[in-house]
Formats: C-alpha cells, structure tokens, sequence
C-alpha cells in the first residue's frame, strides 16, 4: 500500500497548487522535481512561448532495462485545472 498512499499523496500536492491554463509553471515545476528525485532526467519543450503560457510540456524518457525487450508506452496528463465554481450543474442523459 506503500506505492498507493505515494500516488495519493502526490495527486492531492498537485490538485492543491492552482493551475489554472495557461499558468502551469507551478505544476509542471514540482512535477519536474518529483522526476528528478527519482533519477529521471525531465526535458521541457518550448511550447509555452507559441500559446502563450508560463510552462511547456514535461518529457521523461526511461529506458528499457539492459537485455530486456518490450513494447515502449507513452503517458501524456494535463497540467492545468478547472477553476473552481461555487457552483455548477450536471446533466445526465439516458439512452433512449
């Protein structure tokens, strides 16, 4: 349970730090951190300049494990956030 209460514990730091788009630098800084505390090397591109916002996507390369074959995944997540509303409505539909 260890590897779950750090996923959590990591999920709910990053939902704390507002993030609104366009403002990630925050988000995208302390996800930098937490890869690089693992050894990882974290690259960011330049896409904040063309769109205008404070952070560029993250990239974190691993490489396979030496004599190893597999198939290589890729994981992509959103940095920013849903401002807050004091409230909000929700629809359901049902098929008909």
């Amino acid at each position: 349970m260890a590897a779950v209460d750090e996923v959590l514990g990591l999920f709910l730091e990053l939902a704390r730090i507002p993030s609104p788009p366009g403002d990630e630098r925050a988000v995208v800084d302390r996800c930098a951190a937490y890869l690089s505390d693992l050894g990882l090397e974290p690259v960011e591109d330049d896409a904040a300049g063309p769109l205008g916002g404070s952070a560029g996507n993250l990239y974190c390369r691993i490489p396979a494990t030496e004599g190893e074959s597999g198939t290589a995944i890729f994981l992509c997540a959103h940095t920013d956030t849903v401002t807050p509303r004091a409230t909000y409505a929700r629809s359901c539909r049902t098929a008909s």
